[in-house]
């Protein structure tokens, strides 16, 4: 729910960023006799064209584009255009958004100046970056930043920047993007650009408010607000005003972000801002629904979605009726509640906002339950789970990876510093003191020169070694602030997953019930489905709470004495029944001697290998398992398959938790991707690795190594025995 209004919020801001910079908020008549600034004139019509209906506003641009073009002022005229397009943008307009745009950079880059090139391909980049096409309009603004070097216009720097900054922040490229909103900001603050100024602020705090960063937000949303209001930007005021009340919700400060919210929507209703006022009462709703008070929730978003369908704004009746029917879910008015669902989701599915169809379908299995819809319910809740399965698998641990390898790149370069510094101060202090021994006895001036710029450059290295330790131990700290974070994300997904344990194991009991009292022969197809969600629910459960005891588990303290072969025999035995029910030749050949291992932990890792191998080969292959142990004391295992094999994509995650691989099992077998992250974990447990590769002709092989101990036992001679 927060992502989803931090994402509503960006496209509000981003509308207002779309347009280009602003050098001054000034309402003034369009004087086409006498040269001015582009972006003062067409942000005057700008304004003008927001008191007025869409139809109105496009007449009016339509007129000062020809106006424009009556003058030869193409560079004007394109900026007009531009915006008129993506008035079409806000109106969900997409396909004649797209077809214009491509009109005005065809115009461009045949008839127009370099700034207007400039200028069509920012506002491309913009829209592909709205529609999730992130590599089409990294395309887009790169090469609009190509051509900066021929253009003396700082705006179009500006301009530039900011846009590749929320391109970046659209790709999840948070760091980057965030140094780019920094770089864009201070060029607006040397340039006087006080109104984009606020607006650049405005983006970074939604930035790090996505970064879960709020009182980092709360600051930057603190310098716009007061940037507006000095300066009298009213718009973007009101702008602001929506995003310091997302800043408070997430600092759980309510009554404030209420406070905060009633304020914009009396300015916006002032200066009608209809669709950000729309806006407003949705947050509204929101934050009402997060603190249980449901009426109050439904009354704001009942007003946001009769003002959405009165101003025709397909987002505002697309996320108030969401809201509304949260809030009548809340109530009990299930039968009301699936009516705002499916208009909701009929907005979704066309603009293809999956958070937002997942949490939808959420709803509508509420709703579809509790009015005794059990088809609709579970069609529901299995369109919710696999949107939030891929939504997770997208998401999941970036922002800690991102900061363990800034942090780790961050280290590296530092020390690295510190060494080439350090070989600096050496070799100058042996390059001065030869100097000196070459130059004594000859001139004490040039002595004396030279042992003050020593002194000099001493003092230099001294405080450049000082400030080198400082960003150390500033490592340091915060290495020791994610691994916190990390210990506690392990110890919140114990509890959650442990949680998930009574509900599942209740509703096996009441599947149970149903079928035996109630269910008739032609529903049981569905609770078949149902049962088997349930299974698998259930075993992923059980398999992520194994992990999670395995991650704090001390190996050690179980290991044992045992012969390998006797072990695993009965393992192999196991594995050649199933391989023979697939059709599937299966071979073994272990090492006959008595080692010291952790044998439970080695029989998982040769089950969970030699059963993967077994799921994704073809019937009529093979299936091949070696396990020896080298002179080192080193055992190697290798599981060798003729199956599909590992794709480069797949090589690069195939170790990762819940990580779906290309391949399928061959006989529809289920598959959770747990099975090779629970190995990687064993493995590393007990000190060893494990690699995978891709075989000459057909299938893969993996192989472990792990260091045991040997027992020596004279009697047994035998080499390999074939199991």
């Amino acid at each position: 729910m927060k992502r989803q209004k931090v994402y509503l919020l960006a496209f509000f801001l981003s509308i207002i960023f779309l347009n280009g910079c602003k050098e001054e908020e000034n309402i003034l008549q369009v004087q086409f006799e006498q040269e001015g600034d582009p972006f003062a004139i067409v942000d005057s019509v700008k304004y003008e064209s927001e008191r007025m209906s869409f139809s109105d506003g496009d007449k009016l641009f339509s007129e000062y584009i020809e106006k424009s073009l009556s003058e030869n002022n193409f560079q004007l005229a394109s900026h007009f255009k531009v915006i008129q397009v993506f008035q079409e943008l806000i109106r969900n307009r997409s396909g004649e958004t797209l077809a214009n745009l491509e009109r005005v950079h065809k115009y461009a880059l045949e008839h127009g100046t370099i700034e207007t090139i400039i200028y069509s391909n920012k506002a491309l980049a913009d829209y592909h970056s709205r529609y999730g096409d992130i590599t089409v309009a990294l395309n887009y603004i790169n090469a609009a930043e190509e051509l900066l070097p021929q253009t003396e216009d700082l705006h179009y720097h500006t301009m530039v920047k900011g846009t590749k900054a929320q391109v970046l922040k659209d790709a999840n490229q948070r760091p980057e993007a965030y140094e780019l909103f920094v770089e864009s900001a201070e060029l607006m603050y040397e340039l006087g650009q006080w109104n984009n100024y606020s607006v650049i602020h405005n983006s970074m705090g939604l930035l790090l408010l996505e970064m879960d960063l709020p009182e980092d937000a709360l600051e930057a949303f603190t310098i716009a607000h007061k940037m507006n209001r000095e300066y009298g930007y009213l718009r973007d005021l009101f702008a602001t005003y929506n995003n310091i009340s997302l800043a408070l919700e997430a600092l759980d400060q309510y009554d404030k972000a209420i406070d905060t919210l009633r304020v914009a929507v009396e300015l916006g209703l002032e200066h009608d801002h209809f669709h950000g006022v729309a806006q407003n009462y949705y947050n509204m709703g929101n934050i009402y629904n997060k603190i249980g008070d449901f009426d109050s929730a439904l009354v704001y978003f009942e007003r946001g979605l009769e003002l959405s369908n009165q101003i025709g704004f397909d987002f505002g009746i697309m996320y108030n009726s969401f809201g509304k029917s949260m809030a009548l879910n809340s109530l009990g008015q299930y039968q009301e509640s699936l009516e705002h669902s499916k208009l909701a989701l009929s907005y979704a599915d066309r603009f293809n906002i999956e958070t937002l169809q997942s949490d939808i379908n959420q709803e509508l299995y509420r709703a579809y339950y509790n009015t005794g819809m059990l088809a609709e319910a579970l069609d529901s809740y299995i369109k919710h789970a696999e949107l939030s399965k891929q939504l997770n698998e997208e998401l999941r641990g970036k922002e800690l990876q991102e900061i363990h390898i800034r942090y780790s790149v961050r280290e590296k370069e530092a020390l690295n510093q510190l060494l080439l510094q350090q070989v600096e101060y050496q070799e100058t202090i042996n390059a001065n003191q030869k100097l000196v021994l070459a130059l004594f006895g000859i001139i004490i001036i040039l002595l004396v020169s030279a042992r003050f710029v020593i002194y000099r450059k001493q003092n230099f290295l001294k405080k450049s070694l000082n400030t080198i330790e400082e960003q150390k131990n500033n490592l340091f700290v915060r290495n020791q602030k994610i691994e916190k974070l990390n210990t506690e994300r392990q110890a919140l997904m114990g509890v959650i997953v442990h949680d998930l344990k009574n509900p599942i194991a209740i509703i096996s009991g009441f599947l149970e019930l149903i079928e035996d009292e109630y269910v008739s022969d032609s529903n049981k197809k569905y609770l078949s489905h149902i049962n088997q969600a349930n299974t698998r629910m259930k075993s992923l459960v059980t398999s992520l709470l194994d992990i999670h005891e395995l991650e704090n588990k001390e190996v050690t303290k179980e290991f044992t004495t045992e012969n390998l072969t006797d072990s695993l025999n009965s393992i192999m035995l196991y594995f050649n029944g199933k391989a023979i029910d697939k059709n599937l030749s299966f071979s073994c050949q272990i090492e006959n001697l008595t080692v010291q291992t952790n044998f439970a932990y080695l029989k998982r890792i040769i089950e969970n290998l030699v059963s993967n191998a077994i799921k994704f080969s073809f019937p009529g292959g093979k299936v091949e398992v070696f396990l020896r142990v080298d002179s080192a004391n080193m055992l190697h295992l290798s599981v060798i398959d003729e199956g599909p094999g590992f794709t480069e994509k797949d090589l690069e995650s195939a170790f990762k938790m819940l990580t779906t691989l290309s391949a399928r099992p061959t006989a529809n077998e289920d598959s959770d991707g747990i099975g090779l992250y629970t190995v990687k974990l064993l493995v590393n447990k007990l000190e060893g690795n494990i690699y995978i590769e891709n075989n000459a002709e057909k299938g893969a092989t993996i192989h472990c190594n792990i260091p045991v101990k040997v027992v020596e036992e004279p009697l047994k001679k035998e080499s390999l025995v074939n199991v």
